[in-house]
């Protein structure tokens, strides 16, 4: 931060110096590149807080030695393995999340690709600066409300005030956290990328789990069939009451039939 707060302050002085020497030369005002400009775009691009995900998918031929290799590159760029679900003996698989510098990222990303063949790769990058910015202006506002009511706390006399002041400092403070909260969050996830990460020595993408099976279908179609039988129950048990009327409409409709 005390990088960036200085090229920006040099920036400053640049622009300032410019316009005090401004119309002094005009072929310098029809340059097509301006250093200025530049170096406060750049300035203003490293200000950005991007977060950075990608999901891989990777076919190898060693699934157990795949992991090892996935969280050398992890470590090796600065980065560490923050979760790992590992099946050796049946799927032959591995699960890995792993945080990386997001300057690293792509350079990671495609080192994991060279563990073997890519079944699936999604990578992503999502500008969160605004909700950064709307959260630490939420947060300096409720910081000073809270400071607000511990002020109007020490001066209260009566009970009721005080009570009244505490309360509303209790929601105050646990904004104030809620909102602490969110800004760590976001900070982590733009400070380090995350790369979920699935090694398999399988050939093929992972079915949905979520997807019932035959025998699961099957009792679903059973429950279904089941529901309808007692729908139609509870339909016969409703209209028996009017069988007796309907008999009598009958008899009286046919009784007016010429014969």
């Amino acid at each position: 931060m005390g990088t960036q707060r200085r090229r920006l302050l040099a920036v400053l002085v640049v622009l300032v110096m410019t316009a005090a020497c401004g119309g002094t030369d005009k072929r310098v005002a029809d340059r097509p590149a301006d250093p200025v400009t530049a170096v406060l775009g750049s300035a203003q691009a490293e200000l950005r807080k991007v977060v950075h995900t990608a999901d891989l998918t990777v076919r190898v031929a060693d699934a157990g030695r795949a992991t090892d290799q996935a969280t050398r590159i992890a470590t090796d760029t600065g980065g560490f393995v923050f979760a790992q679900t590992s099946d050796l003996e049946g799927r032959r698989e591995t699960r890995l999340t792993l945080k990386v510098p997001p300057e690293r990222f792509e350079s990671v990303v495609a080192a994991l690709g060279e563990l073997g063949q890519f079944l699936r790769r999604d990578s992503k990058a999502h500008d969160v600066t605004d909700a950064v910015v709307d959260g630490e202006g939420r947060l300096r506002t409720a910081l000073a409300s809270a400071d607000r009511l511990r002020a109007l706390l020490a001066d209260a006399r009566s009970t009721a005030d005080i009570v009244g002041v505490e309360a509303e400092l209790a929601k105050r403070e646990s904004e104030i956290e809620s909102l602490q909260g969110r800004l760590r969050v976001l900070d982590s996830q733009v400070d380090l990328a995350t790369v979920n990460l699935r090694l398999t020595e399988r050939g093929d993408i992972e079915v949905n789990p979520e997807l019932p099976g035959f025998l699961k279908a099957v009792h679903a179609g059973w429950v279904v069939l089941a529901n309808l039988g007692l729908a139609g129950v509870a339909l016969a048990g409703f209209l028996l009451p009017f069988t007796p009327l309907a008999l009598v409409a009958w008899w009286v409709v046919c009784r007016r039939r010429p014969a």
